[in-house]
């Protein structure tokens, strides 16, 4: 039987591999910890006011009929806005109290998209109510209804 020697220069050899590997392997577990600290920014986009607008309706009598409203929103530069419903209320004016109308609000629940132009929304309704007490100082007036929206 033939004895398997090595050569010494494959002793040598074997001999740096292994302090290169017990090198490296204490290399590799020696390390820092350190907690770390920072902030960043972001910068959210914004959007214009929705303008709302309606149509004038005619012919308001105390406890008369209801008068349909087309309603058209306007919104420009940015991003799409949520709105759940538009709220109409009628302004007062000199005697004529803007409580004696009302306006129903207009369910929307939907996401108005920007445009550069005036968009139909939808239609509501006002009638002016009957309070019991005399509503002459409302006569042929022009009231303005204002408009409001929110999600």
């Amino acid at each position: 039987m033939r004895r398997f020697r090595l050569r010494p220069r494959t002793w040598i050899a074997l001999g740096v591999v292994g302090v290169v590997a017990a090198a490296l392997s204490v290399a590799g577990y020696a390390y820092f910890t350190s907690a770390g600290v920072g902030s960043s920014q972001a910068v959210v986009g914004s959007v214009a006011n929705v303008q709302l607008a309606g149509t004038v309706p005619t012919g308001l009598w105390p406890d008369g009929s209801e008068h349909a409203i087309d309603v058209y929103y306007q919104l420009g530069s940015g991003g799409q806005q949520y709105v759940d419903a538009i709220h109409g209320t009628v302004q007062s004016q000199g005697n004529c109290d803007g409580s004696w109308f009302t306006v129903d609000d207009l369910p929307v629940y939907n996401y108005l998209q920007p445009a550069g132009s005036w968009t139909y929304v939808g239609t509501t309704h006002v009638r002016m109510n009957d309070n019991g007490q005399n509503q002459n100082d409302c006569q042929g007036l022009t009231l303005n209804i204002n408009w409001t929206s929110g999600p």
